[in-house]
C-alpha cells in the first residue's frame, strides 16, 4: 500500500475557475511576507529581494498570505498551482504509474515553493529532523506529520493555504479508480469539524 503525504485545510474561499495558460505570467515577483504566513523572513528561494536576482518561478518568487478576493495575480497562483499535474493522464493510484506521479508532483511542489525549506513539504520527526514528504515519504510516520500539520492547518496564512492548493492539485489529477482507492480511507486522514488531515492513503 501507497502513502503520500498531503496537507491542506478548508482556509480562505478559494476560487474554482481554471485560469487561462497565458495568465501564469501575470503572477508578480512579490515580497508580501504577511505575519504568520508561516515562511523565513529574507529573499524568497532563488534569491528573489530589492535589487538581487529573481526567483525562477514566479510561485516561488510569491510569497506571503494570499487574498484572492482583491488581488487577480493571487487568483491566478491559485489556479496555476491547483491544475492538473498531466494534461493528458490521471493516476489510478497503481505502482507502475506512482514513480511518474511522484515525479510530477515534485515539479509542481519546486514550481510553487511547496519542497524548498521551510515549505510544506518539509516536516520534523520526532528527533527534529526535517524529512521530504516526497522523496522519504516512507521514513516518517503518520502521527508526526498530522502533528505537524496541526500546527497551521487552520490557521488561514500562507502555509494553510499551499496545503490547501497541494491538496486541489492532487484530487484533480487522479481518476475516478485513483479517487475511489483513496477514498476507501478517508476516515484515516479527516481531521477534527470532518476537514481532512495531512495523509491520503491507497
Amino acid at each position: 500500500m501507497f502513502v503520500i503525504v498531503l496537507v491542506f485545510n478548508s482556509g480562505e474561499e478559494e476560487p474554482e475557475a481554471e485560469a487561462e495558460e497565458e495568465n501564469y505570467a501575470e503572477i508578480p515577483v512579490a515580497n508580501d511576507r504577511a505575519a504568520g504566513g508561516g515562511y523565513q523572513d529574507g529573499p524568497a528561494p532563488g534569491g528573489g529581494g530589492n535589487g538581487g536576482p529573481g526567483s525562477l518561478t514566479p510561485g516561488q518568487a510569491t510569497r506571503g498570505t494570499l487574498h484572492y478576493a482583491g488581488n487577480k495575480q493571487h487568483y491566478y497562483l491559485f489556479c496555476n498551482a491547483t491544475r492538473r499535474l498531466d494534461e493528458e493522464t490521471l493516476f489510478d493510484c497503481t505502482s507502475d504509474t506512482f514513480y511518474q506521479f511522484m515525479k510530477n508532483l515534485g515539479e509542481r511542489a519546486d514550481e510553487f515553493g511547496w519542497s524548498t525549506c521551510g515549505g510544506i513539504l518539509h516536516v520534523p520527526k520526532a528527533d527534529g529532523t526535517m524529512v521530504n514528504l516526497l522523496t522519504e515519504y516512507g521514513s516518517i510516520t503518520l502521527e508526526e506529520i498530522e502533528i505537524h500539520e496541526c500546527s497551521y492547518w487552520n490557521n488561514g496564512y500562507r502555509k494553510s493555504q499551499d496545503d490547501r492548493m497541494l491538496y486541489k492539485c492532487i484530487m484533480k489529477s487522479l481518476s475516478t479508480l485513483g479517487k475511489a482507492k483513496v477514498n476507501i480511507h478517508s476516515s484515516d486522514y479527516k481531521l477534527m469539524a470532518g476537514r481532512y488531515s495531512a495523509y491520503l492513503r491507497w
